[in-house]
């Protein structure tokens, strides 16, 4: 299985991704509609809601900003 998040998002019928924002970051995405950079980004499996990855490298946040 390849672990990148291209290939979770080559496979959105069964994965969802999921940003996580810091408490800052929530405020700018959600009150003031700035894009924040978010801490993480996390693909979950849609039949289970389980955890499937995680990525959390600058490079790979970098490309979620103002992402849902």
């Amino acid at each position: 299985m390849n672990n990148t998040p291209e290939y979770y998002e080559e496979q959105k019928d069964k994965y969802e991704r999921k940003p996580v924002y810091s408490g800052l970051g929530w405020f700018l995405v959600t009150f003031v509609g700035m894009s924040a950079v978010p801490t993480k980004i996390e693909f979950y499996e849609k039949e289970t809601g389980k955890l499937a990855a995680s990525f959390d490298d600058e490079e790979t946040r970098k490309k979620y900003v103002g992402r849902f």
